[in-house]
């Protein structure tokens, strides 16, 4: 449920002033803090945590953290190591880059790192106003407009394909409730509308196309606090949400997939937690049955509920499968989809690779999933797939070639079949004597499924006695992949 707080799997050890950020759509990840050098990855799906590769150095006190692309993160600007260390998911393996601008002298905390676009993140040297951008393509860092003040402990958001924000911070023993946007393409600052209540190191994350500012340390009363609020960037205001299970301060507030977001760990002025808060910011809307998916197939798709079975069939998965599925679980999100999926032969891998046949991405497919009511809704493209090889004719056509004592009345018969995902019929076109049959005309008749069709030819007229018979048929299969000259005899 919408603006809800839930208590998940505790942390391996208690931990603040550490990094987090997230890779995918199932995957946290935490990074040193009163850990140091520790690197912890949690599973959102199977609410876990699983021990990797400690970094290359010690980063102790308040780095940040911001992943790029769909593989790699950046631990940048500790205390006590200002150095960059990349981190793989797919290798599980750390590689030291290059380290932002500031290198000597005072306090070097990263606080509010976010990425913005594919190839560039950002940092700032708290508690004072120097910005600086990160290239992964170049591995460079090159200075940008200053922040309007010098905060730190901000909370940073990244909303849109061009802004991020920094909301609140203390400078010189005053907390702020200013919110500051920064424009990639102008490389410049504008003040937005304040957040309600001022605060420093409190965890700021985009989830559901909103940012989130939470917890947080009270300046007056130098406590932790418990504080959600959530900014709205369409309308440039901050509602007050729902208050934490507990107040805390200095943690990564890390968004998983497109609904939640997370409180790992923390400090307040007594001790450091392991708690792990899951908060839950927007309810993605729902489907609930087999039949809403078919109303849509046969609405949108052209190939409908049919081709759907073939598809599904091809990787053993059937259709009866998927209605348990949807039946059973309702999904309401990619995530759910991924976790549904990867327990079956039918994997998430699969989906990927389908939905890049079509230049149809994963985070395009997660909007569709965000923005309808329907999980399929809006995505409209054609079945095809990469594989390569056509249709062909299954044993023997009938009559056989070569065969003799054929009655002179005798139709022909085709099997059809595709390994992929199955026969295009309008494609398909027999040839008997040079007149050539197809679907839509007389004597030309089919039955079956695109995964296998018996194509039967009755000609127009009966054949000679004791003469042979010429036969040509073509098929093309749902991926265009033809069967050239199928069948000659």
């Amino acid at each position: 449920m919408a603006d809800t707080w839930t208590t998940r799997r505790a942390l391996p050890e208690a931990r603040d002033a550490h990094a987090g950020t997230s890779i995918g759509s199932d995957k946290g990840y935490i990074s040193g803090g009163t850990s140091a050098s520790t690197h912890r990855e949690y599973s959102q799906s199977g609410d876990a945590w699983t021990a990797k590769a400690s970094m290359p150095g010690s980063m102790s006190s308040g780095p940040g953290s911001t992943s790029i692309g769909s593989d790699k993160l950046y631990v940048y600007g500790a205390l006590n190591n200002v150095s960059n260390y990349e981190y793989s998911q797919s290798g599980n393996s750390w590689a030291t880059k290059t380290g932002p601008p500031w290198s000597t002298g005072g306090d070097r905390v990263f606080d509010g790192a976010c990425t913005v676009g594919n190839d560039k993140a950002y940092g700032r040297r708290t508690g004072t106003n120097p910005h600086a951008e990160y290239s992964q393509s170049g591995d460079s860092w090159t200075g940008k407009t200053d922040m309007p003040a010098a905060r730190e402990g901000c909370a940073g958001f990244t909303l849109g394909s061009d802004t991020y924000y920094l909301a609140a911070g203390r400078s010189g023993g005053t907390n702020y409730t200013t919110n500051y946007e920064y424009s990639q393409s102008g490389d410049s600052w504008s003040t937005k509308a304040s957040k309600g209540e001022a605060c420093a190191y409190l965890g700021g994350a985009a989830v559901s196309g909103k940012g989130y500012a939470a917890g947080g340390r009270h300046e007056t009363l130098n406590t932790a606090i418990k504080t959600t609020e959530e900014y709205d960037q369409s309308g440039n205001s901050w509602t007050t949400k729902t208050d934490m299970p507990g107040e805390r301060d200095a943690f990564p507030l890390v968004t998983i997939g497109s609904y939640k977001c997370y409180v790992f760990g923390g400090y307040d002025p007594y001790a450091s937690y392991s708690t792990n808060l899951e908060y839950t910011a927007a309810d993605p809307q729902v489907y609930d049955a087999l039949e809403d998916m078919k109303s849509f197939l046969d609405a949108e798709w052209p190939m409908g509920l049919e081709y759907l079975k073939a598809a599904l069939e091809a990787h053993g998965w059937s259709l009866e499968d998927l209605m348990s599925e949807v039946q059973a679980q309702a999904y309401t999100a990619l995530e759910d989809l991924k976790t549904e999926l990867s327990g079956n032969i039918w994997a998430y891998d699969d989906l990927k690779a389908l939905l890049e046949g079509y230049a149809q991405g994963l985070e395009d497919f997660k909007t569709d999933i965000a923005t309808s009511s329907l999980v399929f809704t809006n995505l409209k493209c054609e079945l095809k797939t990469k594989d390569t090889q056509g249709p062909y004719v299954f044993n023997y056509p009938s009559p056989a070639p070569g065969q003799t004592g054929v009655p002179v009345n005798t139709n022909i018969t085709l099997v059809l079949r595709d390994d992929g995902w199955g026969v295009d019929i309008d494609t398909v076109w027999v040839e008997v004597d040079g007149v050539r049959y197809e679907k839509g005309d007389p004597g030309f008749s089919y039955s079956g499924t695109p995964r296998e069709y018996t194509v039967t030819i009755d000609p127009t007229a009966d054949f000679e006695y004791n003469r042979g018979v010429n036969i040509k048929a073509f098929a093309a299969d749902l991926a265009g992949n033809p069967g050239l000259n199928l069948v000659t005899q």
